[in-house]
C-alpha cells in the first residue's frame, strides 16, 4: 500500500510540475487506475466516478484521460473492440498477460532487448507495447 501511495504521489507531482491542477477527480482517476486489476475503458471509468462526483460528464472524464495520455501517465490499447487505459511506468516498464475472458491483467517478465525485432530499414524504434492474451488459471479451469 505504501508503494502504491508513493507511485500515486509521483504521478501527482508530474501533474503539478507540468502546470496542471490536482483535482479530486484527477486523484480519483489515478487511484482507480492504480488499483485496477485490469485495463479500464473510458465508460467504465465514468461509471465508477459518476456516483462520487455529482454532475460529472463523460466529456470531463475523457478530457482528463486525454491529459493523462498526453503526459504519458497512462497508455491506451485496443482490447475487446474498445480502447482501454492503464497506468504506464516509464521508469520501471513492465508487460502483461491479459485474460481474454475476465480481463485480469498480470505482469510478466520480458527483456525487450532479447527479442529479435525485424524493423523496416531506415526506421528508428521509439516505443512499443507488448501484451500477451490468453486465459488466466481461473477461466481456464472453468472453461476448460
Amino acid at each position: 500500500m505504501a508503494q502504491e501511495r508513493n507511485y500515486q504521489e509521483e504521478l501527482l507531482l508530474k501533474l503539478t510540475t507540468t502546470g496542471h491542477r490536482i483535482t479530486e477527480q484527477r486523484k480519483c482517476l489515478l487511484t482507480m487506475l492504480l488499483q485496477a486489476e485490469r485495463p479500464l475503458s473510458a465508460m467504465e471509468i465514468y461509471q465508477c466516478m459518476a456516483p462520487e462526483f455529482t454532475g460529472l460528464s463523460y466529456g470531463t472524464v475523457y478530457k482528463n484521460i486525454k491529459l493523462f495520455l498526453d503526459l504519458k501517465l497512462i497508455e491506451s490499447f485496443a482490447y475487446a473492440n474498445e480502447i482501454r487505459f492503464r497506468l504506464v511506468d516509464e521508469e520501471r516498464p513492465h508487460y502483461h498477460f491479459i485474460c481474454q475472458n475476465c480481463g485480469t491483467m498480470t505482469s510478466i517478465q520480458i527483456d525487450p532487448n532479447q527479442l529479435k525485432l525485424f524493423l523496416p530499414e531506415n526506421y528508428r524504434l521509439l516505443n512499443f507495447q507488448f501484451d500477451i492474451f490468453g486465459q488466466c488459471e481461473t477461466c481456464h479451469a472453468v472453461m476448460g
